[in-house]
């Protein structure tokens, strides 16, 4: 009969742990979430949990003052859209996995094995709570939200199913709805914020040292934009924040722009976007087979500044 009885508090840190340990690592101090690469394998509903499951471990381990975390950082190392989060939220809140209050979203204590469980693809999908049953036609207001926000186009390849299959089905579902169909359009300026989550190893592509010239330097945000992140441009501000967040390199705006409008029609081209209201600078076929050539087998296009010179001249 002892055996039944066993230490909560235990048997919640041992959930946290054996979700954790596969995916993530935290700051010793304060808060900080630094996802491992078998992060990436997980949907988007498991990311979710997987942060909420780190924030909760910080605060039990006193290192923050509250295990509750805001929409947008939750959404931010979790590394999802607003699409992607308006679904999932009220039919996590609803399973009793997660709890929100105003911005605010945390883990309750009592659903912390369930969440570790999730997470470990021991519960495939959020299901309905028995004793539901009878109340199937009464909305309730998770329920209710969940109707009016709809996910957008960009995440039709994560959605949320509610039947249940086994964890060996669950994992080749994953795997079909994670193959990228084209690319995407940022909607707003926080989906850029998937380039710094560290998705994408990016010594697969040319590093800074080996560009020898402008062009191809400007270039290489947007060949990592397009072929590790499946996004279809970037805004100048964007291009520049990333060459110096990732490889430490400093660059003007007006520099980027010059450089880049020196091969628009060749190798990129922009569009003015209207959601964003700025220029979007977008990656041609042509463009990606040029930033990639570090062979240098034909010659670089003419930099701006020659162009500046023939124009003197």
């Amino acid at each position: 009969m002892d055996e039944l009885f066993v230490d909560p508090n235990q048997m919640v840190q041992d959930a946290i742990v054996s979700a954790l340990k596969p995916h993530a690592r935290l700051a010793a101090t304060g808060w900080g979430f630094y996802p491992d690469p078998r992060f990436d394998d997980l949907d988007a509903q498991q990311r979710m949990l997987v942060v909420l499951l780190g924030r909760k471990a910080s605060h039990l381990a006193q290192k923050v003052a509250t295990d509750r975390i805001s929409r947008q950082e939750l959404c931010t190392l979790a590394a999802v859209g607003d699409g992607t989060f308006r679904p999932y939220a009220p039919r996590m809140e609803r399973a009793g996995l997660i709890r929100r209050e105003g911005d605010e979203i945390w883990i309750p204590d009592e659903s912390v094995v369930r969440a570790a469980n999730v997470v470990l693809g021991r519960l495939s999908v959020v299901e309905t709570r028995p004793g539901d049953g009878g109340k199937r036609n009464q909305k309730s207001p998770a329920d209710e939200e969940a109707a009016r926000e709809a996910p957008t186009e960009s995440d039709n390849h994560d959605h949320v199913r509610d039947e249940t299959v086994s964890p060996a089905q669950s994992v080749a579902a994953r795997k079909r709805r994670r193959q990228p169909n084209g690319f995407r359009r940022a909607r707003s300026a926080k989906d850029f914020m998937v380039l710094y989550s560290g998705k994408v190893d990016l010594s697969v592509f040319p590093h800074p040292d080996d560009l020898e010239d402008p062009v191809r330097l400007a270039l290489l945000p947007l060949l990592i934009a397009r072929d590790g992140y499946h996004l279809e441009g970037l805004p100048l501000r964007e291009i520049v924040t990333f060459l110096r967040e990732k490889y430490g390199r400093e660059a003007q705006e007006s520099e980027i722009e010059a450089a880049l409008n020196s091969v628009r029609g060749r190798h990129v081209d922009y569009r003015f976007d209207t959601h964003l209201s700025q220029k979007i600078y977008c990656l041609l076929d042509q463009g990606r087979a040029f930033v990639s050539d570090l062979g240098r087998s034909s010659p670089s296009p003419r930099s701006a500044g020659d162009l500046s010179a023939d124009g003197a001249e």
